[in-house]
């Protein structure tokens, strides 16, 4: 009866592999299918853009790609991320911040606000600029700034959301909150409010135990 139940186990487990081998068989298919589309290409085919919409989102690295994100979301793409490295300052921050990520981050943010708004996307797309901390209130020995938790500032755009607003506020050496503190459930909360996904909903691991989509948090209600 040991033995059976051992192979038993044995057969369960090579059906539960194979069904995943398969499962994800299927995503690479669907994604090389994706990526060698007619419509994929076109939208790759940013060199197709007037000289001068590529001069305005700027010809960096993130103006372009930038540029791209809103091809690809003309195209139909539902999710776009667009990188910006380069903000992990712990050492002589200033001189790349004045003269290379703050220009360019604005040039490439308002031209693709415009763009969306012009094109009648604005309304219909969520646009976030967030990084995953803030730097410190103190310039360290270095002329840096390290990693800071308690205050970071994050932009909305469109995608149903007010603008034109400030929401909360910090001390004056952008420390601390001072009004009620917006935490990071909060922001995913409203983020899968806006785009209509339930962040009730609970996903089960392998072993049966729920995940929440969110973990707790409110939707901010100033935004919505």
């Amino acid at each position: 009866a040991m033995r059976r139940k051992l192979l038993s186990g044995i057969d369960e487990l090579e059906r539960n592999v194979q069904g995943r081998a398969k499962t994800m068989s299927t995503y690479y298919e669907k994604a090389q299918s994706l990526i060698t589309s007619p419509d994929a290409k076109k939208a790759f085919d940013i060199h197709a853009e007037p000289e001068a919409v590529r001069e305005r989102y700027g010809y960096t690295q993130l103006g372009q790609c930038t540029l791209l994100a809103r091809r690809l979301i003309e195209g139909g793409c539902r999710f776009v991320g667009v990188d910006a490295p380069g903000w992990d300052v712990h050492f002589n921050c200033f001189p790349s911040l004045q003269t290379d990520l703050i220009p360019y981050a604005d040039r490439a943010f308002s031209a693709l606000v415009t763009d969306l708004e012009q094109r009648g996307l604005l309304d219909e797309t969520l646009v976030i600029m967030m990084g995953e901390m803030g730097r410190t209130p103190r310039v360290n020995a270095q002329a840096g700034r390290d990693h800071w938790s308690m205050a970071q500032t994050v932009i909305f755009a469109g995608g149903g959301t007010k603008p034109g607003q400030v929401i909360g506020a910090t001390d004056a050496q952008a420390a601390a909150p001072t009004t009620e503190p917006v935490g990071v459930n909060d922001v995913l909360r409203t983020i899968h409010t806006l785009l209509g996904i339930n962040p009730d909903r609970q996903y089960y691991g392998p072993l049966g135990r729920p995940v929440p989509l969110v973990d707790g948090g409110k939707i901010i209600r100033e935004l919505v």
